[in-house]
């Protein structure tokens, strides 16, 4: 197989990940997101490392191996570099995608590059990454001394970066060597994933952010009606095993039950609705819409 492995590592002041995170599409089309570092090795075995200081121009190399559909890119979470290439970069994508991590997934095996490698006892990821992104692929506090770290600013920490890169790259060199190849179906089942992610979804925008505020105001009537402190897991549950409601978590069902203690007084009663209806009325998903 024509293969070339691939890893990128990027700046944003968009967030990757987390509660707050608006995944791979919305961060590398965000107008602050950049390409810091490219590591690649041809399938001749030639490893090449871009960053930011050379010209883009030197990775036409690279487009030209992204935009052949006899080759096959190698990468774990390839969705990532794949959304850089065609967001960030503007390039069209027509190579075959193989990704070590839906491999990895396919055979219940740890899913991050870091523990993977560990777990199949490969090329291991350098564990100080996840520092090294802090420092450099996300901006810092506003009250830090230093707003955003490059190589202008710390040329050896940068330099690390780099070097964290290319063992990515090796990393992931190794899973290939191991892992078993998707089957056919698991083959396409990705690549439709990967297109239907691509494509997204059409969202009615003004009416979602409607539906939001609406929920917002209810959610604060609901809060307002009660003193019990229905937001915090906790401290609800503390609330209520105080007023004799006695609880060890306050999933739906559990909650469902207590309504059915007649010896509850009024307010705890009231104060489980107001829960209930508060989880009912969430507004995360309209604001990841909305974000995204």
């Amino acid at each position: 197989m024509n293969k070339f492995h691939i890893d990128f590592e990027t700046y944003s002041e968009a967030k990757l990940t987390g509660p707050t995170g608006v995944g791979s599409h919305r961060y590398a089309a965000d107008e602050t997101t950049e390409l810091l570092i490219a590591c690649w090795e041809t399938p001749e075995g030639e490893k090449f490392v871009w960053d930011y200081r050379i010209p883009i121009s030197k990775l036409d190399y690279l487009k030209t191996m992204v935009e052949d559909p006899n080759l096959t890119m190698v990468a774990h979470n390839a969705m990532f570099e794949w959304c850089i290439m065609t967001y960030t970069l503007g390039w069209t994508v027509r190579c075959k995608i193989n990704c070590t991590l839906a491999r990895c997934n396919a055979l219940s095996i740890p899913p991050t590059l870091e523990k993977a490698a560990e777990y199949l006892d490969v090329a291991r990821k350098d564990p100080t990454g996840k520092k090294l992104i802090a420092r450099f692929s996300k901006p810092q506090a506003k009250n830090h001394k230093v707003r955003r770290w490059n190589a202008e600013n710390d040329p050896e920490g940068f330099k690390k970066f780099i070097s964290y890169c290319v063992t990515d790259v090796t990393a992931e060199q190794g899973l290939d060597s191991v892992l078993p190849e998707l089957t056919p179906f698991e083959q396409e089942v990705y690549a439709a994933d990967l297109r239907m992610n691509g494509r997204g979804i059409p969202v009615d925008l003004p009416n979602v952010e409607k539906v939001a505020e609406f929920l917002s105001e209810y959610r604060e009537q609901i809060k307002a009606s009660t003193d019990a402190p229905i937001t915090s897991a906790q401290g609800f549950k503390t609330w209520l095993n105080e007023r004799g409601c006695n609880v060890t978590d306050i999933q739906k069902d559990t909650l469902a039950r207590c309504t059915d203690y007649l010896c509850l007084k009024r307010d705890v009663l009231h104060a489980i609705e107001c829960r209930q209806k508060i989880q009912q009325a969430s507004v995360k998903k309209l604001d990841k819409m909305i974000a995204c």
